[in-house]
């Protein structure tokens, strides 16, 4: 009986270990998190420019005769800077896959809107069964949709329409998707999301019927300058127009308000659809 039990343990503690290599090795080869990636490209940015200014040091007449390997030393941390952006692009290719697969299933439930994404959070917390208190999974909702700078500038220049603020179709929307994901939580596990916003879309999001709860600041996202031009389709964003307050709120809305909602804008897509036709009658019998 002993010798079974010092087995079944020395099996409990392989697996243990195989799981915290697997782990190990996932973190390393995928990024768990939006919050994560977005932390890493922060970070390679930072790099790059301080390469760019050593390299603008470097070339001062002055500063190149005493100091000449500045550019040498610039040109190298411009070559690191591509590696870690490929790396950093190929890191998150599985976690733009999961992203674009967990659009596609709300999808299938009804749910369409190009105004929003999800990904994993971070703002999870561990259970604990034995005094009823249920872990806590999180999803974080990014608004301003992450795209390379090339295709950022030419939505822009394309005038291609806005997603901020979201238009009352993706509000109700995102409405419905907070309500099946709070329909989700049991006694284990509560399901709860988040997002990163400025005081402005934290207002109107307000006015629409969602629950905002502020979370601490290291729960925070803040998108690319270009990413958040891109969303609310003004080049100047990237620039002066960059907001550089956001904050996270944890998102809650309440079941009866989304029926009445979607009562109501089917009500208001009728009344719309009733204009047009009249508009045309009105312009065949001209």
């Amino acid at each position: 009986m002993q010798q079974n039990d010092k087995k079944l343990a020395a099996q409990m503690r392989g697996v243990r270990a195989a799981n915290s290599v697997l782990n190990g090795i996932s973190k390393i080869s995928h990024y768990q998190s939006y919050h994560a990636y977005r932390r890493s490209l922060k970070w390679a940015i930072r790099y790059v420019i301080l390469a760019f200014v050593i390299g603008c040091i470097g070339v001062i007449p002055n500063v190149a005769r005493t100091y000449g390997q500045l550019t040498t030393l610039s040109l190298i941390m411009m070559i690191t800077y591509f590696f870690w952006y490929y790396w950093i692009m190929a890191k998150s290719k599985q976690m733009r896959q999961d992203a674009r697969d967990a659009m596609l299933m709300t999808a299938m439930n009804g749910i369409v809107s190009d105004a929003w994404r999800i990904y994993d959070g971070i703002y999870d917390r561990p259970g604990f069964p034995d005094r009823n208190v249920p872990g806590q999974e999180s999803l974080e909702i990014v608004f301003a949709q992450d795209h390379s700078y090339l295709r950022n500038i030419y939505w822009i220049l394309k005038h291609r329409p806005a997603s901020l603020p979201p238009k009352p179709e993706d509000i109700i929307n995102l409405k419905r998707y907070l309500v099946g994901l709070q329909n989700l939580s049991n006694e284990v596990t509560q399901y709860v999301a988040y997002g990163s916003m400025t005081d402005q879309i934290a207002r109107y999001l307000a006015t629409q019927g969602i629950e905002l709860t502020p979370l601490p600041k290291k729960y925070v996202t803040k998108p690319s300058r270009w990413d958040y031009a891109a969303a609310t389709g003004k080049l100047k964003n990237a620039l002066w127009g960059y907001p550089h307050h956001f904050a996270a709120y944890q998102m809650v809305v309440n079941e009866d308000q989304v029926e009445q909602d979607t009562v109501d804008n089917f009500k208001a897509n009728v009344k719309v659809k009733k204009r047009q036709r009249k508009i045309a009658k009105l312009q065949n019998d001209n």
